[in-house]
């Protein structure tokens, strides 16, 4: 079996889903192709649909967005939505430019998507009844995202903390979605007995946060950002919306307790005083709170490091995600798509 994955590089977690469900399937013999384009497409996608699949190809999977431009005739289209970025509620943290975008022309792409598909998953519960009344019932499911723990695991010793300064760590995209302008004042609330590494995702853009304990080290490689997993007391993660929240569940796979905010589908990978600490978007008060009170309590932040671990390696794990992904392929592959297409 063969699949293609023709997407628009959009420099976030869609590309780290896509790149790691395609090296997940490989393991399982399953042939996969990834075909990159450049972002400018988002405006346009339907200029996409005069591309060929590669030779052999058996499935079509690709975003929500631009899913509808790569439907072709006799080849089942399966279409990922990730979150629902039309929201009103995540409106005033846009653009006036990405308000219009998102009201005006994704949402209509995206629906088109959905109306070509012949599976759609998203990828968590919030996702899934945020959109399910554009949702085809039957063709609809939610899949986790998930992670390997063998290559994001916890460091062989972790160090409690004592005489330095407690170590947080932000890994994204520096952007409003992700709650990035909160963390100036966060630190500076803390002071200088905490110490904030904030990566730039992968768009490596380096808006500065403005700080003395701070420090912006632009993007990492896979080994670095594991090594930074791994050497951080706690992952902070203020974003106002995740469709899953990658960053939270590959700091708890390193045994990496997480401060989250309380919205959209954190809460689906987070334990609230289990794995970490949830406290309401916006809340910069409540969010300098738990980061303290973890710093005090080592007993209760070691705690959190091993359910952490636990929870990452029973909730989110790859066989049964990739077993499940596979029977559906097989099941589409089975009996072809007769579902509209462009021409």
């Amino acid at each position: 079996m063969k699949i293609w994955f023709p997407l628009i590089s959009a420099g976030s977690g869609s590309d780290v889903y896509t790149t790691r469900l395609a090296r997940s399937l490989e393991k399982y013999g399953v042939q996969t192709e990834i075909t990159y384009f450049p972002k400018y497409f988002e405006l346009a996608p339907w200029l996409l649909r005069g591309y060929s699949p590669p030779a052999g190809t058996d499935i079509i999977h690709s975003n929500s967005w631009s899913a509808f431009a790569f439907k072709r005739s006799g080849i089942p289209l399966i279409t990922t939505t990730y979150h629902p970025t039309f929201d009103a509620a995540f409106d005033p943290y846009k653009s006036i430019a990405q308000r219009f975008y998102h009201r005006y022309i994704g949402a209509k792409y995206e629906n088109l998507s959905f109306r070509y598909s012949d599976k759609i998953i998203a990828i968590s519960r919030y996702t899934y009844n945020s959109l399910a009344h554009n949702l085809r019932h039957g063709l609809s499911e939610v899949l986790y995202c998930y992670v390997d723990t063998n290559e994001y695991r916890p460091a062989l010793r972790r160090e409690i903390p004592t005489d330095r300064p407690f170590r947080l760590l932000y890994v994204g995209n520096l952007s409003n979605r992700k709650g990035a302008d909160l963390l100036p004042e966060i630190m500076a609330q803390l002071g200088d007995k905490y110490e904030l590494t904030a990566t730039a995702g992968l768009r490596d853009v380096n808006n500065s946060l403005s700080g003395s304990n701070i420090r912006v080290v632009g993007r990492l490689s896979q080994s670095d950002l594991v090594s930074a997993y791994q050497n951080a007391d706690v992952l902070v993660f203020p974003s106002r919306l995740e469709g899953f929240g990658y960053s939270a569940l590959e700091a708890m796979a390193c045994g990496t307790p997480v401060v989250a905010s309380r919205s959209s589908a954190i809460p689906e990978v987070v334990i609230h005083d289990e794995t970490g600490l949830l406290c309401e978007p916006n809340n910069v008060g409540e969010f300098v709170q738990a980061i303290r009170f973890l710093k005090n309590n080592p007993d209760k932040l070691s705690q959190y490091a091993e359910a952490a671990r636990i929870r990452a390696e029973n909730a989110f794990p790859e066989a049964p995600v990739i077993e499940r992904y596979i029977a559906i392929c097989q099941e589409l592959a089975g009996t072809g798509s007769n579902r509209q297409h462009l021409k």
